[in-house]
């Protein structure tokens, strides 16, 4: 007997360009429901609140009404895993989606275990707002969130699309909206050395038969410096840009 089709939405990391995210769920929720929704760092704020059957038009106003991301609080912590930048914006954003409700469908959530140095999926109802945070948190930016015995810190360090946790839960057909910023050369570099040396330590999942379609703003939304900072105009831009491209995209599919 054929295995039932899993279908996942897989959203990326990418800071405010998580509002694309939001605007092409607008689109996605009018024709298709996922069994699974798989995210990290502000992909899995998206992920956490789709899967917890949020109104797609609540998500979005969400990404419009975020004005303590539009400047960041500066501190000076006793130490530089604790983070330089005041985390209570963050802490409240994954606080108010917890307490929206638990998912209803499955959910992965993806954040990085400084010790060995990997991307850890959490799943369902084992995902709480500090895993949230913790999958938000640039090292030196914000603190490295301690969770059962592990320090955890941004899911998108080692790869920002977490395609092989969908696989992981399942999936046989994923919809993946990446939004991920381009980084610097002087943190690009250093990054993909550590990707090629963790990646080769350990197996991947192999995609040959999963079904992969990817929604991505092309022209890409803009710079790590735009990603890094809110801005209400460019949220709204954001969201219909991520409206229009899913629209195109599921036309396709279709």
């Amino acid at each position: 007997m054929r295995a039932p089709e899993v279908h996942a939405l897989c959203l990326s990391g990418g800071a405010a360009f998580g509002a694309y995210q939001a605007g092409a769920w607008l689109e996605l929720s009018q024709v298709w429901k996922p069994n699974l929704v798989v995210g990290l760092s502000a992909g899995a704020l998206n992920a956490y609140a789709i899967a917890a059957e949020m109104p797609p038009q609540q998500l979005a106003d969400r990404w419009l009404n975020l004005p303590a991301f539009s400047r960041h609080r500066i501190r000076f912590p006793s130490w530089p895993t604790n983070g330089y930048l005041d985390p209570s914006p963050l802490e409240s954003v994954a606080k108010e989606l917890c307490d929206f409700g638990k998912p209803k469908s499955p959910l992965g959530v993806v954040a990085l275990q400084w010790n060995g140095f990997r991307q850890v999926l959490f799943r369902n109802e084992e995902i709480t707002w500090q895993h949230l945070a913790a999958s938000c948190s640039i090292p030196l930016a914000y603190p490295q969130y301690q969770i059962n015995g592990h320090r955890y810190g941004d899911g998108g360090m080692l790869g920002a699309l977490p395609i092989w946790a969908a696989i992981q839960m399942g999936a046989t057909h994923v919809v993946a909206i990446d939004v991920s910023p381009r980084l610097p050369s002087v943190v690009r570099y250093p990054l993909l050395a550590l990707k090629r040396w963790r990646m080769g330590r350990r197996s991947s999942s192999s995609h040959s038969e999963v079904v992969v379609v990817k929604i991505t703003a092309k022209p890409p939304l803009g710079s790590w410096s735009a990603a890094v900072t809110w801005n209400k105009d460019r949220a709204h831009r954001y969201l219909e840009r991520g409206r229009i491209d899913a629209k195109a995209a599921w036309a396709a599919i279709s």
